[in-house]
């Protein structure tokens, strides 16, 4: 008798932990509302994300930033183009980017062919520049410029180095630096204050 509360427990907090992920994934959908438009929908985003749309050759074509969980924008026709373009979601910890395909007649995501890049988390601690990188980054390249725009360091990582990272940064003059990531094609940019 006893197994079977504990095992009915079990199955019950197992069904409110699947209720609660759920419930907390995001939705995206792309759907042609007349002729002219598209309404691009999105539940559970994450506050601050930039939304752009771009075509093949990189050319931004859409941008917004979310400002509620919840994003609902119109999105005219003219101002896209017909054929394949990407949709990116860029927040602070990672960009997402999903093929879109747009005609006269239709809109269309490609969930299934998206990409995930997982951004590095970094921060400055008692004249240390910490770099946390996730188990599954795509390798990167580091350059850390002066607001002089003269390169104060540079490195490259490998997708097998990973975890934290510690750089001293005491003898760098106080100010701002820009460290500029790069991945797979793609460039991220973080800015930190040294004290």
């Amino acid at each position: 008798m006893k197994t079977r509360i504990t095992r009915t427990l079990i199955a019950m907090l197992l069904m409110a932990i699947t209720v609660t992920a759920n419930a907390n994934e995001r939705s995206i959908s792309l759907k042609k509302e007349d002729s002219n438009s598209v309404v691009l929908q999105m539940d559970n985003v994450e506050e601050g994300t930039v939304i752009s749309i771009k075509n093949k050759k990189g050319k931004l074509l859409f941008k917004d930033k979310a400002k509620r969980s919840q994003y609902i924008r119109k999105i005219k026709l003219n101002t896209l183009e017909s054929g394949q373009l990407s949709l990116e979601l860029e927040n602070d910890a990672s960009l997402e980017v999903l093929p879109i395909e747009v005609s006269n007649s239709f809109a269309e995501i490609k969930k299934n062919q998206s990409e995930v890049y997982v951004k590095p988390i970094v921060r400055v601690q008692q004249e240390q520049l910490q770099l946390f990188l996730r188990a599954d980054h795509q390798g990167y390249y580091i350059k850390m410029t002066d607001r002089f725009g003269d390169t104060v360091y540079r490195e490259e990582i490998s997708t097998e180095d990973h975890g934290l990272k510690r750089y001293d940064v005491s003898n760098l003059p106080r100010g701002r630096y820009n460290i500029k990531f790069k991945a797979a094609g793609r460039s991220f940019n973080q800015s930190i204050y040294i004290k």
